[in-house]
């Protein structure tokens, strides 16, 4: 039941994301820009735009709000998952590996990215959380 009310949440949080952007309606963009700045720093270089409309967060957020969907929906529907603490904690440790190497390179060597390498590095991370979070709140995983 958590597992589906995940899934839901993120598929809700993206769509809002996204018509927000596409709707540029000044109020919703307002509302939503501010709620976002509780988690993104929404740097506008490091922002996606549609025309005039940047999106409420950055590449990286976006990227991973963009593949947790697919990785609450893998928790609900493959049957192998990492069952243990280590287990989990390896496969984010893994996952995080293009986010973390690409934030490095970016701040402590300089090496300039594209808001498109930002955006795919978080997608394996971003389906790991949710992957692991589905997971934590199924209720299979309950017995």
């Amino acid at each position: 039941m958590l597992s589906r009310l995940l899934l839901g949440a993120s598929v809700a949080w993206l769509a809002l994301l996204t018509v927000t952007v596409l709707a540029a309606h000044p109020a919703l963009t307002a509302i939503v820009g501010r709620f976002s700045s509780f988690i993104c720093h929404q740097e506008p270089d490091r922002t996606f735009h549609i025309g005039n409309s940047a999106w409420a967060v950055c590449a990286r957020c976006l990227g991973l709000y963009s593949a947790a969907p697919i990785g609450a929906l893998m928790a609900l529907t493959i049957a192998w998952r990492p069952v243990t603490a280590r287990g989990n904690f390896l496969l984010l440790c893994i996952a995080g590996v293009p986010t973390g190497a690409t934030w490095l390179a970016e701040h402590a060597l300089g090496w300039p990215m594209t808001n498109v390498i930002r955006f795919a590095a978080a997608l394996p991370l971003g389906a790991a959380v949710a992957w692991v979070m589905g997971y934590t709140l199924s209720d299979a995983r309950r017995g």
